[in-house]
């Protein structure tokens, strides 16, 4: 079992299920950044989170660890079996590289302007959050009365 041959199978997972790393991750409830940081094979993941991904996705943990099918659905398996050739293949036979290429994977026109909402959406959401905390910092303490 290694961190890079999860990845890959995480990365797969998602690729079948047609979902950028940020929907994928709320989806699941996982930070981004621990789901990149696992699916480019740079980080281990605990059970727990393996566990939210199993339950969430449809997946097994046998899969998501050993990279066994048994138990889950056989048109997600044919797809992730699929899957999973395709980056062999753009991995040269080595676990954990193809993830490179992934950004360049996504050339749905469709799918790059959803992608551009997402992120206009969440600098949205992130500006009108800093501006909360700004005039919380800037507000002056109340006066206690006697």
């Amino acid at each position: 079992m290694s961190r890079e041959a999860i990845g890959d199978r995480l990365y797969a997972l998602r690729r079948v299920l047609n979902l950028p790393q940020i929907l994928i991750s709320e989806e699941v409830g996982l930070p981004v950044y621990t789901w990149n940081a696992v699916e480019r094979g740079r980080s281990n993941i605990s059970w727990q989170y393996a566990a939210m991904i199993a339950e969430a996705t449809g997946i097994s943990l046998d899969y998501f660890y050993r990279g066994k099918f048994e138990a889950m659905d056989p048109d997600l398996v044919v797809k992730l079996k699929k899957e999973l050739r395709l980056i062999e293949t753009k991995n040269g036979g080595t676990p954990g590289k193809a993830w490179a290429k992934r950004d360049s994977d996504i050339h749905d026109e469709h799918q790059l302007k959803l992608l551009a909402q997402r992120r206009e959406l969440l600098k949205e959401h992130m500006k009108e959050w800093r501006n909360q905390v700004k005039h919380r910092l800037l507000k002056p303490p109340k006066k206690k009365s006697k």
